[in-house]
């Protein structure tokens, strides 16, 4: 579940984001939990419980933009989508890291493109654990850190950012489960190895090049379904 907010003034504007993030989440396989300002007043505290902000840069008051400074100033690093009536203000949201920005009353094809981008950052951004028994005892692991998981026999090797690896004892579907539950973006690639698709810098055929500069293979039972789930998660780019 992720918590989106829409800072939006206009009725008929946030029932169209509204409208297209229902759509996305039955489409995805995801939920958002969605709620709504009408300006900036209250955006310090409410935007730092949320995964995702959606801001009108045409707010009465203080624009859009001046609470995105704000926001920024203050440390929030939430992810930020403007809306907006005029292209021209996108290179000025560069200025406060947002992650794109859409024009009002986009048809659902562009707001999708924008959520795809949105939602491989958030992946990203997750703070979800994986605990799992080491001879030394119990190992957290950030689930963002793990680029892929590799089975062999009883053991399982977690491959993590920086080149890091943790090889322990465990069942392969057991985590895939656990990763599944918490809806983290991994996919099955082979019968022996799962990928972070968020960690997938491109694909090459077969092959999958990682964030950790490592190669992965795709195997051949798996390969279809494998890429286009990831085509899928990628938006189209694969």
């Amino acid at each position: 579940m992720y918590d989106i907010l829409i800072v939006e003034d206009t009725d008929s504007e946030a029932e169209n984001l509204q409208s297209h993030l229902s759509r996305y989440a039955a489409e995805h396989d995801t939920a958002f939990s969605v709620d709504r300002l009408l300006d900036s007043s209250d955006l310090d505290a409410r935007a730092a419980d949320a995964d995702l902000v959606f801001l009108d840069v045409n707010l009465p008051g203080e624009t859009g933009l001046a609470a995105a400074e704000r926001l920024r100033a203050d440390d929030c690093d939430t992810p930020l989508v403007f809306v907006t009536n005029l292209a021209q203000y996108a290179m000025q949201g560069y200025s406060v890291d947002a992650l794109g920005f859409i024009v009002k009353s986009a048809s659902y094809g562009v707001f999708s493109l924008c959520m795809d981008h949105a939602m491989r950052v958030l992946a990203r951004n997750a703070h979800r654990t994986l605990s799992v028994a080491t001879a030394d005892g119990m190992r957290v692991l950030e689930v963002p850190d793990i680029t892929n998981v590799h089975a062999s026999g009883s053991d399982l090797r977690f491959h993590l950012m920086e080149g890091d690896t943790l090889q322990v004892t465990g069942a392969l579907d057991r985590i895939e489960t656990e990763l599944r539950d918490m809806d983290a973006p991994f996919v099955r690639i082979s019968g022996t190895r799962l990928a972070n698709m968020a960690r997938i810098l491109r694909v090459s055929g077969a092959k999958l090049d990682m964030e950790d500069g490592s190669s992965i293979s795709i195997g051949l039972v798996e390969r279809r379904r494998a890429l286009a789930r990831i085509a899928e998660y990628l938006g189209g780019g694969v």
